[in-house]
């Protein structure tokens, strides 16, 4: 059931937390068009559900996307939407995909060289596909282009793919490492 306590937003509006979170860490709305999309209400409430939700993936085991040494950390931080855009692409390139990194702590995150201290594998919004040769980095590529990716990191031997939104991070790149 819907929290219906309301306080004020930046812009001295009233604004209402849907998902019962504490205000820092939910999504909060008022009509100042500030905050965050009814997509975002939408995922929010998926979020709460998630964890006693078992999803069902075609090509994947939910621990593929565990940070190691931590298991269950997939089945309960990976974004949803995330992992079924994987899947959907995984299905649309025809090729095995092998997930190298997903979910990552902060602290598990801060040390590994040359990470973003920002990282979306941090909100579990990333993955790193394995991609050693060429033709697999192009089919990747191109599937999640089809899915609508908007963020995506080419390294020598892997795909990164990310669902950051543009008010996180810069969306409609491609970068290399």
């Amino acid at each position: 059931m819907p929290n219906n306590d309301t306080t004020k937003c930046k812009c001295n509006r009233f604004e209402s937390n849907e998902c019962g979170d504490s205000t820092e860490n939910c999504c909060v709305h008022c009509d100042c068009d500030i905050h965050d999309s009814e997509n975002s209400k939408r995922d929010c409430k998926l979020e709460k559900k998630k964890e006693g939700l078992k999803i069902n993936l075609q090509y994947f085991d939910i621990r593929e996307f565990d940070q190691p040494g931590l298991p269950g950390s997939g089945q309960k931080y990976m974004d949803l939407n995330l992992l079924i855009l994987i899947d959907k692409m995984r299905h649309h390139s025809g090729i095995p995909y092998k997930i190298t990194s997903a979910y990552r702590s902060q602290e598990y995150n801060d040390k590994l060289a040359n990470s973003s201290k920002n990282s979306a594998h941090i909100k579990g919004k990333a993955v790193d596909i394995s991609a050693p040769t060429s033709k697999q980095k192009y089919l990747i590529i191109k599937s999640a282009l089809k899915f609508g990716i908007e963020r995506i990191g080419v390294g020598s031997n892997f795909i990164h793919i990310d669902i950051q939104e543009e008010n996180e991070k810069p969306t409609k790149v491609i970068w290399t490492y």
